[in-house]
């Protein structure tokens, strides 16, 4: 597609210097060149002088129709020959532009309105000359929808732009779908190549030696490759055959390459064996618990052949048939020497030397094997905790949005050289960068909902400082959101801001509602425990007693003293304790309960009983 430039320039009378500038493409802009400022739509300080241009063109335009209109006349039938021969050229109709649409006013639509007008304006292009190229950015395609009525349903440029991009996704998607479906194949004459596609068809299609006849004539019935074939089940069961084969042969495959990774990555069966004090072949259990154990020598599972046995249960079988034979080796060695000397008399002691040379050979190569192993794995251990501290940084370094999304994110995330680095063994999978994101912005969220106790804690209180339990929450929203430290990072992040056209993750009145529910399970988990421990009862309650038994003294008893402070106050105390009613307390309790009070509130409300009672001295 040829560049955009300018066609026709149209300086506009009186309009200091603007000229309506129309491009190669059909599209009109409007400039000034002393400032070098352009705009799509026409500005509001000359669009009374636009509007007069444009008037004045019209009146053009209809005079030259009328000039050049054909005269009614009557002519003789030789001109009018020569006349239906050579029709002279009509003007070029004047095309009217288009009048506005009467749409409500930006404010009064939707975000999801906005975006399904905007949406609608863009397909309607299709087709036409104005069609928009979903493969050109946001710049380039602006001009042919700018002056359309449908522009305006979204608020602002960066909506418009998200949701064009949105468009753009979806338009490319539904051209891809359409040259990707294939044309049914033409059905072959001969009748042996209609089963060698057949068979191809199969081949590519069925991979499961479970799939019956009827499972493939239900899905390839309408196929022209299945209906050209008169016997289309023979072929079928041949492949089916083959098939069976072939995955006999890969399992058999994979079996042997499973031992001999056994073999490579672990110790001997009977060291294994040794280890757990077993002796003889181990039985199904014993080579279960071993296997356990075994399974997680570094560098095993993480080999190739290991995922090629697909079931676990294959795995241990494999395994303990392993053992068996590695048993069962060891004894026929064990008892080889027995008969060496009998079979073997004339063998010379330097051959002997030899043999035993060897076999220290390839002990200490399997040992070194091992070795290099298990410290490859402790390296790569190293490397995947590099690896996630430096993903993890970059998530504190980048991401501050608790509420952005994965897919969003990783736009922000790989214009950083730690999001992929060069090299490919120093790269994260994707599920564990997606759960590393998700563990951080779970992070962010819960400051965020700390912030928020703290404004729901500061707005809860009455005059004197004490939370209180039956406050109403449209109150205390209203005072919150009237606060300073409601900032901005909060109203994002509970979806309140009007610049941010997202679908809510949380509100601020779900957010209160859990943390009123949280503190009312608190406030009866601390007045429970203030009820089961009830200590002040206790002591009043002794109290009391101790003065009804001082007041029942017999009258020979010696007076109590009282000239010494400490009895004064004792006796005092003693009288204060006269004027306890312990079911006047008992009753406020179960009522506090009732009203669910936290145990701060049981405090101050038995305070100003026991001052009514005269137990505490007012202040």
């Amino acid at each position: 597609m040829e560049p955009e430039r300018p066609k026709e320039k149209v300086p506009i009378p009186g309009a200091d210097g603007w000229l309506r500038v129309t491009t190669t493409h059909g599209n009109v802009f409007y400039a000034q060149k002393k400032t070098k400022r352009s705009e799509w739509t026409i500005p509001d300080e000359i669009r009374d002088h636009v509007e007069a241009m444009e008037a004045s063109m019209q009146q053009e335009r209809h005079a030259k129709r009328a000039r050049t209109e054909p005269v009614t006349e009557p002519v003789d039938v030789v001109k009018e020959e020569v006349i239906v021969a050579e029709p002279v050229p009509d003007p070029e109709p004047v095309v009217p532009e288009p009048a506005p649409v009467a749409l409500p006013p930006a404010p009064d639509l939707s975000f999801e309105e906005g975006r399904a007008l905007f949406m609608g304006m863009l397909t309607s292009l299709n087709g036409t000359p104005s069609e928009v190229n979903p493969m050109a950015p946001w710049d380039q395609e602006l001009p042919k929808f700018v002056h359309l009525p449908a522009y305006s349903s979204l608020r602002s440029s960066r909506d418009r732009e998200d949701v064009f991009n949105e468009w753009c996704k979806l338009r490319l998607r539904e051209k891809r779908e359409k040259t990707t479906r294939r044309a049914p194949a033409p059905a072959p004459t001969h009748p042996s190549d209609c089963e060698r596609q057949l068979r191809s068809l199969f081949k590519e299609q069925i991979v499961s030696s479970r799939t019956t006849f009827d499972d493939a004539k239900k899905q390839f019935g309408t196929d022209p490759r299945f209906t050209a074939v008169q016997n289309p089940k023979a072929v079928f069961n041949t492949w089916m055959q083959e098939l069976v084969e072939i995955k006999r042969r890969l399992a058999r495959n994979a079996d042997t390459a499973f031992a001999a990774l056994l073999t490579e990555r672990l110790l001997e069966p009977a060291s294994l064996l040794g280890e757990e004090g077993i002796q003889g072949e181990p039985d199904k259990d014993q080579a279960a618990q071993i296997w356990l154990k075994a399974k997680k020598t570094p560098g095993l599972v993480e080999d190739k052949r290991y995922d090629a046995v697909g079931s676990a249960t294959r795995r241990a079988a494999l395994f303990a048939t392993w053992l068996r034979d590695g048993v069962r080796v060891q004894t026929a060695v064990e008892q080889a020497p027995q008969e060496v000397p009998q079979a073997k008399e004339s063998e010379s002691s330097e051959e002997r030397r030899q043999r035993a040379l060897q076999n220290r050979q390839a002990q200490v190569l399997r040992d070194q094997t091992r070795m290099r192993e298990r410290n490859r794995a402790a390296r790569f251990d190293l490397d995947s905790e590099r690896r996630e501290t430096d993903f993890r940084q970059l998530l504190l370094d980048v991401v501050s949005d608790p509420t952005l999304t994965w897919e969003d994110a990783q736009g922000l995330l790989s214009r950083d050289d730690r999001f992929r680095p060069a090299a490919m063994r120093d790269t994260l999978q994707d599920e564990q960068k997606a759960q590393f994101f998700a563990e951080h912005i779970a992070r962010l969220q819960n400051k965020k909902r700390d912030q928020l106790a703290r404004l729901f804690s500061k707005h809860t209180k009455d005059e004197h400082g004490r939370e209180r339990l039956d406050t109403a929450m449209d109150t205390v929203l209203a005072n919150i959101r009237t606060d300073e430290g409601f900032d901005a990072g909060l109203k994002r992040f509970l979806g309140e801001d009007a610049s941010v056209h997202r679908s809510r993750t949380t509100t601020l009145e779900r957010e209160y509602e859990a943390w009123d529910a949280w503190r009312q399970t608190c406030a009866k988990s601390e007045f429970q425990d203030m009820l089961r421990e009830n200590a002040f009862v206790t002591f009043w309650g002794g109290l009391r007693k101790e003065k009804e038994q001082h007041t029942e003294q017999p009258s020979g008893a010696e007076p109590i003293p009282e000239d010494e402070e400490a009895d004064e106050e004792a006796v005092s105390v003693l009288d204060m304790a006269s004027n306890v009613d312990l079911r006047e307390m008992e009753s406020v309790l179960r009522r506090l309960e009732e009203e669910n009070c936290t145990g701060v509130d049981a405090v101050y409300q038995l305070h100003d009983v026991a001052k009514s009672k005269n137990i505490i001295a007012p202040q």
